[in-house]
């Protein structure tokens, strides 16, 4: 299995009908994998909400992000383009379910956490929300910059032109619609080298940066055929892509600092509760939660 930061060609592809057979019987085992995480999922949640709650938020956010991965979810249709219905970027719509499954499995293992281990609940929020920042930097401050990078070598390694012409259009049925026109998701792409066919797909989201239905020019790697590139497909700037990662590592900076000011105020107010001193009223509907955990602990 070849594993790419950038597009890579097939070489000696199948025909269209070897290709949607293909498809579909991968959609079908796909579709039975993700049906097996629903099925332990939605088990194990039903089991938790009757012994320990935050384990049913967890594992419901599991279906969520099992969603982003499940080929039979519906796509919504997009612009036109040279009279094709079109998909935005699959990749994009994925992004909904898995960022929504994300946070429902985030906050079910906060509050597991913070019940089962007894933590303070305000230095694990901050602990959660610098494990957000952190990602959040690194898949977008770091990640641009070596998909950049992977862009800039692979352009000095090309140098073989070559052409690439439209070889057909990835299409799927509209449901409910009655419109016959196609929904388009994508174009396959051929070009020869030394007498050899490579087939590539350029998803809808990209097709509108080259000719939809026509030919364009793409340079070809010598040495490892099934790379190629083409500026409008692939161009990344580099330095673009470090002064946008330097902005958020200061953005980061500077949330780290704050989180790390608010773990020390709150450290230092747990202090002062702990310390003895007469309770009033207020304190102890504002402090409920630690007065619990003193008498826990005292037992």
């Amino acid at each position: 299995m070849k594993i790419s930061l950038l597009p890579r060609a097939e070489l000696n592809y199948l025909s269209i009908e070897e290709e949607n057979a293909l498809a579909e019987k991968n959609k079908k085992t796909l579709g039975m994998v993700i049906n097996c995480i629903y099925a332990f999922a939605l088990i194990a949640a039903i089991a938790s909400f009757f012994i320990f709650l935050p384990g049913f938020i967890l594992f419901i956010g599991v279906v969520f992000a099992a969603a982003a991965f499940d080929p039979r979810v519906s796509v919504n249709v997009g612009s036109n383009i040279t009279g094709y219905r079109t998909i935005s970027d699959r990749g994009g719509k994925k992004l909904i379910p898995l960022i929504t499954g994300g946070a429902v499995i985030a906050a079910g293992s906060f509050f597991g956490l913070a019940a089962h281990y007894r933590l303070n609940t305000a230095k694990l929020a901050i602990v959660y929300a610098v494990i957000a920042v952190i990602t959040a930097f690194l898949i977008f401050g770091i990640f641009p910059i070596i998909k950049a990078a992977a862009a800039s070598g692979r352009r000095r390694r090309c140098t073989v032109p070559a052409q690439a012409v439209f070889l057909s259009a990835d299409s799927i049925e509209a449901e409910g619609s009655s419109d016959s026109a196609p929904i388009v998701a994508g174009c396959f792409y051929s070009y020869y080298y030394m007498g050899d066919g490579y087939k590539f797909y350029v998803s809808t989201k990209e097709a509108v940066k080259i000719d939809y239905k026509g030919q364009f020019n793409i340079m070809i790697d010598p040495g490892h055929p099934d790379k190629f590139y083409n500026e409008r497909l692939m161009g990344a700037a580099l330095g673009k892509s470090i002064k946008n990662a330097v902005l958020l590592l200061l953005a980061a900076g500077a949330f780290a600092a704050l989180m790390v000011l608010a773990w020390k105020n709150e450290t230092r107010r747990q202090k002062e509760l702990l310390q003895p001193h007469a309770w009033t009223e207020e304190d102890i509907a504002n402090n409920w939660w630690l007065i619990n955990i003193i008498n826990t602990r005292r037992v």
